[in-house]
């Protein structure tokens, strides 16, 4: 059979353009290493207990929107009481600042790195064409902060390592905050966020 596509990878991004073109009548083939579609998203049962992994949270745009219709999901939304992020640390969970307060009064950085991130402003922007996501929020907000908040955040979002993922690619939004503002802080003031 000819295929009008060949999609490598069957994860959530690979599964939606298939339901996408199939949607235009295209004759597709999913290849991927695994035995099952959905990539990292699975329901495992250990023991009495349901063990969900999955990205806990999702950037909205039209396309979501409309898959969401699609497969009928508009009546799942999260709970508030589910929408709390935390972060483990040195085998404790703290709760992940969710605004300048909870940053302030976080327990999960030292009184240095609160500091050191506050002065983000300061740091002159970068001419490099792109850099690791480990590599910009340490020259932006300092090592500690990278490695206590950022990390956990990448490894949410991409299940990969912060050292070598690229900035740009990964989080452009931000990557062009500090090519427009010269600063995250100063763009997330000029926005309103």
């Amino acid at each position: 059979m000819v295929h009008d596509f060949a999609i490598i990878g069957g994860g959530v991004a690979g599964a939606s353009l298939a339901h996408f073109l199939n949607k235009k009548n295209a004759n597709i083939c999913i290849i991927d290493a695994g035995s099952k579609l959905g990539g990292v998203v699975s329901s495992n049962r250990i023991d009495a207990c349901l063990c969900e992994t999955a990205a806990q949270s999702f950037q909205g745009n039209d396309s979501v929107s409309e898959l969401i219709s699609d497969l009928g999901l508009e009546a799942i939304s999260p709970k508030a009481e589910f929408s709390r992020k935390y972060i483990e640390t040195s085998g404790k969970l703290f709760p992940a600042p969710s605004g300048p307060g909870s940053f302030i009064s976080s327990d999960l950085l030292s009184v240095s790195a609160k500091f050191r991130a506050l002065f983000e402003p300061f740091i002159k922007k970068s001419n490099l064409e792109d850099e690791s996501v480990c590599d910009f929020i340490s020259r932006r907000f300092g090592a500690e902060f990278s490695k206590q908040l950022f990390t956990p955040l990448v490894n949410g979002i991409w299940a990969g390592d912060s050292s070598k993922l690229s900035m740009r690619s990964s989080f452009p939004a931000i990557w062009e905050m500090e090519n427009e503002y010269g600063s995250i802080i100063k763009a997330g003031f000029a926005k309103g966020k």
